[in-house]
């Protein structure tokens, strides 16, 4: 056996031992592509196996818990705040809100105090790849507090996160 056959030149055996730049180029571009993908995919997955409530003031809770299908819930809450209180809640969160007459205000007054529909308010915003929309229905309580009834469904679909012709006419204030 001739000596040039049976050993390799060492630059040839270091080019065998290393990983080449290519390879590496790639498994950085997969790795990234994984990567965003990774957190698009983990925010649907999280909004499938749990949908958000939708926003609630704070100190709300739960009286009566219903749910007519994944996605659709409708709670009662109670809430240690004042009707109008909670009605300018949800306007601040960027639903429209209809207000009964003499409710809320520099026209309201104690006569109409008594009774029990202050607001009626209505949502929508994205989640993930899809839409929640919401109404939460405000009314007087027992004592200061207020009863607080809110419907949910989320739009699997994502339709209708730029509607808002299903909503009556609003006010922005109360």
């Amino acid at each position: 056996m001739s000596e040039s056959q049976s050993t390799a030149s060492p630059e040839t055996a270091q080019a065998k031992g290393r990983p080449s730049v290519i390879l590496i180029g790639v498994l950085v571009i997969v790795l990234v592509i994984a990567f965003v993908v990774g957190r698009q995919l983990i925010g649907v997955l999280i909004t499938v196996i749990s949908p958000p409530t939708g926003p609630l003031p704070d100190g709300a809770v739960v009286q009566v818990h219903e749910n007519e299908s994944h996605g659709v819930d409708d709670w009662t809450y109670s809430v240690p705040l004042d009707a109008c209180t909670v009605t300018q809640f949800y306007i601040d969160a960027g639903a429209q809100c209809v207000v009964s007459p003499l409710q809320c205000g520099a026209g309201s007054n104690s006569i109409a105090a008594d009774a029990a529909l202050i607001a009626r308010c209505y949502g929508q915003y994205d989640v993930s790849i899809f839409s929640l929309r919401y109404e939460a229905i405000v009314g007087r309580g027992e004592g200061d507090g207020t009863m607080l009834r809110v419907v949910r469904e989320m739009l699997w679909s994502g339709a209708g996160s730029s509607n808002t012709d299903t909503t009556p006419e609003a006010t922005s204030a109360p």
